[in-house]
């Protein structure tokens, strides 16, 4: 296996890629023109469906990246550049904030997706420290697994998602190993590794396989089935709990169902659908950004592209009354799919 020094600089120059999109600090506006480059089952308006938004962040250097929202609504974001963690209620007001840059407890190195269990805390994938964090919901460190002294084979994880039913936590890293643990941080499976074939995937350069980024989303359902945003691959894979191959969906493509470079994806296990956010490019100029709606064995529902100014959309979460939360730049927009 290759030594993670040896990566890095690779990594990085494809982490500065996919950053460019959602540095550009803009709001979310509604958009009554349509857009004649995907025209698949779209809407007649743009982000008709946009119900509101607020700041996450004055700075959008910051690059507010990961979303997750508690049991009682409020609403957490990771800053990949500003090396911490945000917590809102669902108006938007902020309650707390904790983190800044460096390797000790509490601290970041490049934060990415984070997670809520079923009590409350939170998990957060601490990329460049090479390790998850586990916090409670006011931010008070709890404890920390996957440091390479510590013995645990995990290598620069960028995506993690929690099993609120079973108490599950899921990881990718920097190989595309599918990882599961229990709430306590201990060892309990995985699976994947980078490749095309069914269970493989590939977050980062289909051309140099030790050029990843875990950047995609995960989500899981109510029974336990882990749903994976499998980035370079443009697809959408499903796997039991166990780590059993259950299905895909996608390819590449801007039709309804396809995929240009899918980042986030969310169920809302109350209705039973799935959204995926999807981007045409890798900079801002001309992107196109949607999300698409599928039912849970990954057909295709409908599409929307968004009004997103060139940004990219970025993480997706689902709030208590089906609305669908979206990471825009340094805001959050909220739209109404239902």
């Amino acid at each position: 296996m290759k030594n993670i020094s040896q990566i890095k600089p690779q990594k990085l120059l494809f982490i500065c890629s996919v950053i460019s999109l959602l540095l550009l600090f803009q709001s979310c506006e509604k958009d009554e023109s349509t857009d004649s480059k995907l025209d698949t089952n779209l809407d007649s308006k743009l982000d008709s469906n946009l119900v509101g938004s607020w700041k996450i962040t004055e700075d959008g250097s910051k690059a507010p990246w990961g979303i997750a929202i508690d049991s009682e609504g409020n609403v957490y974001f990771s800053e990949l550049y500003g090396n911490g963690i945000s917590k809102f209620t669902s108006a938007g007001t902020l309650v707390t904030h904790w983190g800044t840059n460096g390797s000790g407890n509490g601290q970041f190195n490049m934060p990415k997706h984070i997670a809520i269990d079923g009590e409350g805390n939170v998990y957060v994938a601490d990329e460049e420290n090479q390790r998850i964090q586990k916090f409670t919901s006011s931010g008070a460190y709890i404890t920390q697994w996957g440091n390479p002294d510590s013995g645990v084979d995990m290598w620069a994880p960028g995506s993690v998602t929690a099993d609120i039913v079973n108490n599950w936590v899921y990881v990718v890293d920097v190989y595309n190993r599918l990882q599961k643990f229990d709430l306590s941080g201990n060892f309990i499976t995985q699976w994947g590794g980078t490749g095309t074939g069914d269970g493989q995937l590939m977050l980062g350069n289909q051309s140099d396989p030790f050029n990843q980024s875990p950047c995609g989303q995960m989500a899981v359902d109510t029974i336990g089935n882990v749903y994976v945003v499998d980035n370079h691959n443009s697809r959408i894979q499903k796997f039991t709990s166990s780590g059993t191959f259950l299905m895909k969906w996608g390819g590449k493509g801007s039709e309804g169902g396809q995929f240009m470079y899918p980042f986030g994806i969310v169920i809302d296990n109350k209705n039973g659908f799935i959204y995926v956010s999807d981007n045409s490019l890798l900079d801002n100029e001309g992107n196109i950004a949607r999300i698409e709606k599928f039912d849970l064995s990954g057909n295709f529902i409908k599409q929307w592209v968004l009004n997103v100014q060139n940004q990219a959309i970025g993480a997706l979460a689902v709030d208590h009354e089906g609305h669908v939360l979206a990471v825009v730049g340094g805001n959050l927009c909220i739209y109404d799919f239902n």
